[in-house]
């Protein structure tokens, strides 16, 4: 029995606050990342559907039966849309022209070749 001694020896305890935050910080910013990379996944597709209606407004876009401050302001919201790098200055040439038909009260009537510009950009330029 003398082998036996009452006394234990000391024992260091470690405080484990630190590791347990640097712990959770990792893990919320793990989440933060996950739920971006879904978000950017979720939100892509909403885009593409923007664009597809866009794509189908303006191939069914009625230049005859639709005021011509209508036309204006419709052409460029769904033009803007579906706007390809590569058409930049066609479509804002088109744009510059379509001004003196937006911010007035009274707009003149768009002449046909306007309308043609816009028919011709919608079917070649469009996809």
């Amino acid at each position: 029995m003398e082998e036996l001694k009452d006394i234990k020896p000391e024992i260091v305890i470690i405080n484990s606050f630190l590791i347990d935050m640097l712990f959770l910080g990792f893990i919320i910013m793990l989440v933060g990342v996950l739920g971006y990379f879904i978000y950017r996944f979720f939100n892509k597709d909403r885009k593409e559907d923007k664009r597809k209606l866009s794509v189908l407004y303006l191939k069914s876009f009625d230049f005859e039966n639709l005021e011509d401050k209508q036309i204006a302001y419709e052409f460029t919201k769904h033009g803007y849309i579906t706007l390809e790098e590569h058409f930049c200055d066609e479509f804002f040439k088109i744009l510059k022209q379509l001004e003196p038909f937006k911010y007035k009260q009274e707009v003149p009537k768009i002449d046909d070749d306007l309308k043609e510009q816009m028919k011709d950009y919608v079917k070649v330029r469009i996809r």
